[in-house]
């Protein structure tokens, strides 16, 4: 079923939906998203991940950090977030269906 969501909400279906395809890392990047370092590697940062045992990877600009690139990596950890973060969005969403404020 296709997410009905804001597209921020949706990446983390997206990255569930890879990881049950049997993908080890999912990557979204916004449509509005510019790479400034030509010199950038997403094999660079995939490597840093495993060797420093990181989930996830999210990009930064002049305010922080930027969820507009994000890299996920299909391990227990990520797959629990993402359950839980995509169950949130449920009950946040059938929370505001309801009437009531968050």
């Amino acid at each position: 079923k296709p997410c009905q969501e804001a597209p921020s909400w949706c990446k983390l279906d997206l990255a569930k939906a890879s990881f049950e395809q049997g993908a080890d890392y999912a990557f979204t990047l916004d449509a509005d998203a510019v790479v400034v370092n030509p010199d950038f590697s997403i094999g660079g940062i995939l490597k840093q991940m495993e060797h420093m045992d990181k989930s996830m990877a999210l990009s930064m600009d002049g305010g922080g950090l930027n969820a507009g690139v994000v890299i996920y990596r299909n391990d227990e950890h990520m797959r629990k977030f993402l359950d839980l973060a995509i169950e949130l969005r449920h009950s946040l969403s059938s929370e505001t269906e309801g009437g009531s404020t968050l």
